[in-house]
């Protein structure tokens, strides 16, 4: 068992993840449906795929003068490929229409056609994302942050790794190889559109809007956490409690884990380095000092 707690100018606030006994979010994962393997980057409280989603069976878009979907609910996952050459969709990932990278579910959040375990970010999601990057602002066109652009680029130090790959259009009609990238959101603004997030290479700023939702757009799946926040939230199942929330001097560990046999805390920051590591801990009390680690945002993985 893996509990890993989020930690803001020492505790601000907290977020207490359960996850599997060995993997950890900036590990690789398999997608077991087609043996791809992607790697992943935890960015603030999230954990996301650090490459496009490319899963599914390929399918061809064919231009015509009018809004189209070449894909079909068929229980076949599909995808297209930049410029219908299956080669980009080893390069920069396939390519989705919304309904069928939602597996024809219209709930923000849906698992869609992420592996078990992700699932398609909401709106909300990419918002915390960018915020967590920089200051969001709002202007006449929509929700846009400041510079976030650069920091999900390739050249970027977030480890998003954007990759660019103009996506296919409402008519079929595909794009090729250049300086913008496309991301759907699970969110849809009306019956007939839906919302997406734009990089660019000559811009700083994350462009969001609204598509048809024919469009050919990527996707980065956001790890299934099991997320709760709150102050002093208690697992039923670890007797956890974590205190004070905000601290100043001092925060601590109350779990029955030390009852039964030892286990580590490592402090880990944002990137998934570890701070400080304090092994072999016998006592359900475990308190750690302002000395022990300096204001900041934290990862506290508690390992049994």
């Amino acid at each position: 068992m893996v509990v890993k707690l989020y930690l803001v100018s020492i505790l601000a606030l907290f977020t207490i993840i359960l996850e599997g006994q060995n993997w950890v979010c900036g590990d690789s994962i398999l997608d077991s449906r087609d043996g791809q393997v992607y790697n992943t980057i935890q960015i603030g409280a999230q954990c996301w795929m650090a490459q496009n989603l490319n899963y599914g069976q390929q399918a061809i878009s064919y231009d015509s003068a009018y809004l189209h979907s070449d894909v079909f609910n068929d229980l076949i996952a599909e995808k297209y490929c930049l410029s219908n050459d299956p080669l980009n969709c080893g390069l920069f990932g396939g390519l989705y229409d919304w309904d069928e990278m939602m597996d024809y579910s219209t709930t923000p959040g849906a698992q869609g056609i992420c592996p078990t375990g992700w699932y398609v970010p909401s709106d909300i999601e990419w918002q915390e994302l960018v915020n967590f990057l920089g200051v969001g602002k709002t202007d006449s066109l929509g929700w846009l942050g400041t510079d976030q652009g650069d920091q999900l680029k390739a050249v970027g130090n977030s480890g998003f790794n954007s990759l660019y790959g103009i996506g296919r259009n409402y008519d079929g009609k595909m794009g090729t190889i250049a300086t913008h990238a496309y991301y759907w959101t699970s969110t849809k603004n009306s019956p007939y559109h839906a919302w997406y997030y734009h990089v660019s290479d000559a811009e700083q700023e994350i462009y969001r809007n609204y598509s048809y939702k024919p469009y050919g757009y990527s996707v980065r799946c956001i790890k299934d956490t099991g997320v709760v926040t709150g102050q002093n939230t208690k697992l039923e199942e670890l007797n956890l409690k974590v205190y004070p929330n905000p601290a100043e001097e001092f925060i601590t560990i109350e779990t029955s884990i030390g009852l039964g046999k030892p286990y580590n805390i490592t402090l880990m920051n944002t990137s998934g380095q570890t701070i400080r590591r304090f092994s072999d801990v016998r006592e359900n009390i475990y308190i750690i000092k302002k000395e022990d680690i300096l204001p900041g945002i934290y990862i506290i993985q508690i390992n049994s």
